[in-house]
């Protein structure tokens, strides 16, 4: 049997009056490799720190294993932003970190004129640089050094961000960063709270190799449903406060749960069935007892009484509150957008020259179509969104208010047949003139933005090709940092500044996103991402948009909200452009799959497994 190297017992936490955790128990043994799901604000980050011993439960005891060595990777790690890439990742040994920096400092006072220009000084200072250099070897500083690296390299990190400061890097390079300290460190118990937010397909890719490999316990946090499948051997689900194990992956895990619920709510009913007839017989022998003053009947309705307070009442499944989002759509323009030879470039004042993002690129999205936009982080994904909005922003705004369960009337197609699709050839790189200046927005331009929400991307104009949308197109967009949101309005504010409508029916729409009274009047600064996400979801759903463009619309949804999400897709009947990095998502969504290399498209027809497969017949790395 495996060591068992955590074991909670009867755990109780309380957050602000509100039970989090109730009477948990779970049992963590060495060497699983453990995925924990839950709603949002179900106390996922909680359990994680107890486990640590960064908070002391209420009740119950927390047992953790003489000399067990455990590391966190939290949702938002704290840096030094000041500290380099190297320095981050070596600090997971403490004893080689103060080394090093012994060493530095030493190394320091060789190039002070006082020193070097002392014979006796400096060579006290060589003495000491060499007693600490044998204590770094000792300590295994250089294998160490060397293995930190190797790590940043597999995580994606080039030799060049090594003495970047952190302060420079994304997001998920410090998430990358924090986690190459944790796997040269190597504790007995990784604690991984969403390593792959803000990562894209590469980065994730990578996390699953080094934690599929990785010899100790790993518990990991993560909505991203596709990591899960890869790396764990258990799900261990937190619902209403208290731990269920389920043995296999994550899609397992989907499927057996929905039938032990079924089977529950089964049993649920046919026991209130039976509790409902034994009443029901109390009553009758009760009713013949007062009737004929006959003991009998009295035993028989104690007798009965005695059998509901034995019965072990099965609890009613729980129903799990999920927001429920409906897009319409409708049918209008044919050929819902063309982009013709797109260029876009900013100009490199340092190096006196342009950078181009976008370089020739060809694409043609037809009513109906669901595609993934895919490539690696800054491959310019984002900029060819905002060159869609500012045609959006240009163009006279179809009138989306029709009849309801009537479509908009017939507009002009821009072609007449549909062609045969085919993937497209990358076209050769050109080099550019330097652009033109470009004019500033029309007043009216500008207005139309502000109503896309998307104001501040006016500098999505190309500077070569054309976008074009159809004459019937509305656009909705979702903004993966919720750009389109006003900080200091209030939720109940932006759900009406999309369409008129009584204060009273704002709180009520705002109720399906599972925004309660209170919750509706906070504003959007107070918001979490997973409650501003929701948000702009309540906002596209009001728009009475027909063409979605959707920048990481999973990225900080729990994975219920995720699978609503992706029914409401389904049924929708409009056009959908969506960039993300969740497989999953995109496998269930999109069946065109474009994918941005080099500032040129490639498109491949299917899911993104459709696309894999591709990428990996063609010796391509995926994106």
């Amino acid at each position: 049997m495996a060591t068992i190297i955590i074991n909670l017992t009867e755990v109780n936490y309380t957050w602000f009056d509100k039970p989090v955790l109730r009477e948990l128990s779970w049992e963590i043994q060495a060497g699983q490799k453990i995925g924990l799901v839950g709603a949002n604000g179900s106390g996922k980050s909680t359990l994680l720190k107890l486990i640590l011993g960064r908070l002391t439960s209420e009740g119950g005891t927390v047992f953790r294993l003489k000399d067990l060595s455990i590391g966190y990777l939290p949702q938002d790690p704290e840096v030094d932003r000041a500290q380099t890439v190297l320095e981050a990742a070596l600090s997971g040994s403490p004893e080689i970190a103060r080394l090093r920096n012994e060493l530095a400092g030493r190394e320091a006072q060789m190039g002070d004129p006082a020193i070097y220009g002392d014979p006796d000084r400096l060579a006290r200072v060589l003495d000491a640089h060499e007693r600490l250099l044998r204590a770094y070897e000792t300590a295994g500083g250089l294998t160490c050094e060397h293995r930190v690296r190797s790590t940043l390299r597999d995580l994606g990190l080039g030799d060049e961000t090594f003495d970047q400061p952190l302060g420079t890097l994304s997001g998920g390079q410090v998430k990358l960063v924090g986690l190459a300290r944790l796997l040269v460190w190597a504790p007995d118990l990784l604690l991984l709270d969403e390593p792959d937010n803000h990562l894209d397909v590469v980065g994730k890719q990578m996390i699953e190799r080094l934690i599929d490999v990785y010899p100790g316990t790993v518990i990991i946090v993560s909505h991203d449903r596709y990591l899960l499948d890869q790396v764990v051997d258990r799900i261990a689900e937190l619902d209403r406060g208290q731990i269920i194990i389920w043995p296999g992956t994550y899609s397992e895990y989907a499927v057996n749960q929905q039938l032990a619920a079924l089977r529950q709510e089964q049993l649920y009913r046919a026991q209130q069935k039976r509790i409902a007839q034994i009443e029901a017989a109390i009553k009758r022998f009760e009713l013949w007892a007062s009737l004929v003053v006959d003991e009998r009947h009295a035993r028989q309705a104690r007798a009965r009484h005695k059998m509901l307070e034995r019965m072990e009442r099965v609890e009613r499944p729980a129903e799990l509150q999920r927001m429920r989002l409906e897009l319409g759509g409708w049918r209008g323009s044919n050929k819902v957008l063309e982009i013709s030879r797109l260029g876009k470039w900013f100009e490199d004042a340092a190096a006196g020259d342009f950078n181009i993002v976008l370089d020739g690129v060809d694409l043609t999205i037809w009513h109906g179509e669901r595609v993934g936009l895919v490539g690696p982080n800054g491959a310019g994904k984002s900029v060819l969104f905002r060159c869609i909005l500012a045609a959006a922003s240009t163009q006279a705004p179809s009138s989306p208010s029709k009849p309801a369960g009537e479509s908009a009337p017939p507009e002009p197609v821009l072609s007449e047949a549909r062609p045969e699709p085919r993937r497209r050839a990358r076209p050769e790189p050109r080099r550019r003139a330097r652009p033109e200046p470009r004019r500033r927005a029309r007043p009216e331009q500008r207005r139309r933005a502000e109503g896309l929400g998307v104001g501040g991307l006016l500098e999505g104009q190309p500077d070569g090709g054309t976008v074009r949308l159809g004459p019937s197109v509305s656009v909705g967009y979702y903004a993966q940092q919720h750009e389109t949101l006003h900080p200091d309005w209030t939720v109940v504010q932006e759900i009406r500044d999309v369409r008129p409508m009584y204060e009273a029916d704002a709180y009520a729409f705002l109720n399906r996103f599972l925004f309660d009274y209170d919750a509706a009047q906070k504003q959007v600064r107070q918001l979490s991402g997973g409650e501003r996400s929701r948000l702009q979801l309540a906002r596209l759903m009001r728009s009475d948009a027909n063409f979605l463009l959707l920048d990481e619309p999973t990225n900080n949804l729990d994975i219920p909200s995720a699978e609503v999400l992706e029914a409401a897709l389904e049924e929708f009947n409009g056009t959908v452009l969506v960039i993300s990095h969740d497989r999953y998502f995109l496998d269930r969504i999109v069946d065109r799959v474009v994918a941005l290399e080099d500032g040129a498209l490639v498109e491949t027809e299917g899911g993104y497994s459709d696309y894999l497969a591709g990428q990996a017949a063609g010796g391509k790395p995926t994106l």
